[in-house]
């Protein structure tokens, strides 16, 4: 039911600069939960692109959660120093998750490479595993992640409440499957997306009205063949749930939403659909759970009441 990730290594050899993430900004805890608005950088810094390479996605994160049944493998993004956000279904069951920094390849240990454990997990009260809807999960860790870092590579992630416009560009990154049928992927890979509005989605998808809730996003590769069908060969797959989609707004790298869900990897008419992190309810519960203060008493107690209905 899950997935998500990129397309077979056969097409690795013809992807272009445009699947490189953008040397973007990134953020700090002053920016994302004591300023309301983010204040622009100069575009113009956005020069070339990188590789999934030597901690280039350096807010991403790759999860261990272990459960009654064993292990699985998630990805998250890092929002403050004690916090990542990741997919709610990544956290059912979860007794403990492993959060591991600075990480190119879970084969092998990195020599940037450190690993620190959960202290506590926090769904979104108004998740639920039958539709995925509201599929996002706080994880706090044991420990601060940017002062654990032992050469300062690893970086936050901007939080935005910005939905991105039909065509925007994005882009995904994760360990997870290289193809539907296949398995994990030893080295972290990354993609070009575009994000496509919801009446779009619709209209260009096998999805129906019904799958796709208020506070998700569809994104992939639009219907450039004009069939009728979104095409297929990009997308997040099994392994990749809960790793970010990136978007550059005002030249920050902000996390517009998590791997959620979809129908199979990278297939023609099933774009990714994401659970989104800017999407109003969504991030102004991270920011309240993440910092919580005597004003926002009053909601801390309405995601309460959300978790008994």
């Amino acid at each position: 039911m899950i997935r998500f990730f990129l397309i077979g290594l056969a097409q690795a050899c013809f992807r272009t600069n445009l699947d490189n993430l953008p040397n973007l900004e990134t953020c700090s805890h002053e920016l994302n939960f004591e300023r309301k608005t983010l204040p622009k950088v100069n575009v113009t810094k956005i020069v070339g692109g990188i590789n999934a390479k030597n901690n280039q996605w350096p807010f991403i994160t790759r999860l261990t959660v272990e459960t009654d049944a064993g292990q699985a493998l998630c990805g998250g993004t890092i929002i403050d120093n004690n916090w990542i956000l990741t997919a709610a279904h990544c956290c059912d069951g979860a007794n403990s998750i492993d959060a591991t920094f600075g990480d190119l390849s879970q084969n092998s240990v990195d020599s940037r490479e450190f690993t620190l454990r959960s202290s506590k997990i926090i769904k979104h009260p108004r998740y639920r595993a039958s539709n995925l809807r509201y599929d996002v999960c706080l994880v706090k860790l044991s420990g601060d992640i940017i002062a654990s870092d032992p050469d300062e590579s690893v970086k936050i992630a901007c939080l935005t409440d910005h939905l991105p416009q039909q065509g925007s560009d994005c882009w995904i990154a994760g360990w997870g499957n290289t193809q539907s049928s296949g398995t994990v992927s030893n080295k972290l890979k990354q993609a070009h997306v575009t994000v496509m509005e919801k009446d779009y989605c619709i209209e260009n998808s096998n999805y129906g009205a019904s799958d796709l809730k208020s506070e998700m996003i569809c994104a992939g590769k639009l219907d450039n063949n004009d069939d009728g069908l979104t095409d297929g060969g990009v997308d997040s797959c099994q392994g990749d749930s809960g790793g970010p989609l990136i978007c550059a707004i005002n030249g920050r790298a902000s996390l517009v939403g998590v791997v959620s869900w979809g129908n199979g990897c990278a297939s023609e008419g099933f774009p990714g659909v994401y659970s989104s992190a800017a999407f109003k309810g969504t991030y102004n519960w991270i920011r309240r759970t993440v910092r919580p203060t005597a004003t926002n008493s009053a909601y801390r107690f309405l995601d309460w009441l959300n978790q008994l209905f």
